[in-house]
């Protein structure tokens, strides 16, 4: 059996996987999820581990903290936010680097500056000259003025990204982000989300049983 850990935020995008690589739950493992309840999250199969961490950045980083001693490698696979209108509904991406949404940074004195970038620093995931870009924040992010600020600098956003990586960075894990766009980061993004998550979940899932 091999030691990659497969992690979705919620059981219903990691469903389709579950199901097509036949994987078991292993006894005891549990979490609340947002908008989901209490649901398995750890589950074994011949591809390595498959894991639910939960929403968010911390949650997500919980896990694979969790298991660092236990998998060789971390894949992230799950929905984004697109931040630009050139990255159309359904365009599925491997991310080349992550950072952190810093809410009021503009606030913030250059010294303050300085230790948030110290400390939370933007990670790059595989060696690329350009590459799909990737910001994590901690609360959905659905208002366009937001939006229009963050696109300057950046692809997509999400919620789990960060913590991923993050972990596996201090852990010394390679890391994977396959990031699907599910919405454009503005008003109609919720409906979107509900609409097509089940064929974004099956596409991701396309990348587990093909790696």
């Amino acid at each position: 059996m091999t030691s990659t850990l497969f992690l979705f935020a919620s059981q219903a995008e990691a469903k389709p996987a579950l199901d097509a690589c036949k994987a078991k739950h292993v006894d005891g493992e549990y979490i609340d999820v947002w908008d989901e309840g209490r649901v398995p999250s750890l589950y074994q199969c011949d591809k390595g581990w498959i894991g639910i961490s939960g929403i968010g950045t911390y949650a997500a980083q919980h896990l694979v903290s969790k298991l660092a001693k236990e998998i060789s490698e971390v894949w992230n696979l799950g929905i984004a936010g697109s931040l630009r209108p050139l990255h159309n509904l359904g365009l599925l991406k491997r991310i080349a680097v992550v950072g952190k949404y810093i809410p009021l940074r503009e606030t913030l004195d250059p010294k303050s500056l300085e230790c948030v970038y110290g400390t939370i620093p933007n990670l790059s995931l595989y060696p690329a000259t350009h590459g799909i870009s990737l910001i994590s924040s901690d609360f959905p992010l659905h208002q366009e003025h937001l939006r229009d600020e963050l696109a300057k600098e950046w692809d997509l956003i999400d919620m789990e990204g960060y913590g991923v990586a993050y972990a596996a960075h201090r852990f010394g894990k390679p890391c994977f982000l396959w990031k699907i766009v599910s919405d454009f980061a503005s008003a109609e993004g919720r409906a979107l989300i509900r609409k097509h998550k089940q064929k974004w979940s099956e596409r991701l899932a396309e990348i587990v049983i093909n790696s």
